[in-house]
């Protein structure tokens, strides 16, 4: 059968499910008015339409990419990867820019593997107060979200922190390290490095001479200021004195 194209037909998708990455087989077949096959017809290269995340093939080793195929009486094997999580549809125009009425069949595309964990959450923390839940979030190669769950852990470094499932309570001034670990994978894992700073000031410790001289002026006396956790905290101080016996 000869003659103008009517639409076309996308048939033997293999697989309709996929996970990202995965490659993708589909026959394709020209119909003309009377939705007969149309084995000859002027011209018969058809373009792939773009659809984020795909690329075409020229065949199954998924090497050589293309836009574009010819039909063989009327037929033509498609060969694509899908890299983007979601659904797609396949589609196409003639050699002539004019899209056709297409018979189309939805692809699945599944995330694939978990590759990286992202940790986010408060920095800097102050000691003494419980942070807000730190989040991750899971991601394969191809940067999809991947669905997970965590185990949570932390290493103190040049600082202290407990640990309550997801959330930190700084201890001592400095750094720790909150960590990730999927569950999906466990071989993969994320962190983030959160700064501790101190809390407020809990107490007031003044040094100095506790023997002076009558008449002679002593050194400065010096006053440092601690929270609760016994972290410097910077201050100026209002200097006062009240007479004893003295």
């Amino acid at each position: 059968v000869t003659g103008p194209v009517k639409y076309y037909n996308y048939t033997n998708i293999v697989p309709t499910t996929i996970t990202a990455g995965q490659g993708i087989t589909a026959t394709i077949t020209a119909y003309g008015n009377n939705d007969v096959t149309v084995s000859s017809h002027t011209p018969f290269t058809i373009t792939m339409t773009p659809v984020a995340g795909v690329t075409f093939y020229t065949d199954n080793t998924l090497v050589t990419a293309t836009t574009t195929y010819t039909l063989a009486n009327g037929i033509a094997t498609i060969y694509a990867k899908a890299t983007i999580a979601g659904s797609i549809v396949l589609t196409a125009t003639d050699g002539l820019g004019r899209s056709k009425n297409t018979i189309a069949t939805t692809i699945t595309v599944n995330p694939s593997a978990v590759a990286t964990v992202t940790v986010s959450g408060s920095t800097p923390i102050t000691s003494g107060i419980q942070s807000a839940s730190y989040t991750a979030v899971s991601k394969d190669i191809y940067n999809n979200a991947v669905a997970d769950t965590f185990t949570w852990t932390k290493a103190n470094g040049t600082g202290t922190a407990t640990l309550s499932v997801d959330k930190l309570t700084g201890v001592v001034s400095g750094t720790v390290t909150i960590t990730a670990t999927s569950v999906t994978n466990n071989l993969v894992a994320g962190n983030n490095v959160v700064t501790v700073v101190a809390g407020a000031i809990a107490t007031v410790a003044v040094s100095g001479a506790t023997s002076i001289t009558s008449g002679v002026q002593s050194a400065s006396y010096t006053a440092a200021s601690t929270d609760a956790a016994g972290n410097a905290v910077a201050d100026t101080f209002t200097w006062t004195n009240a007479n004893g016996t003295g």
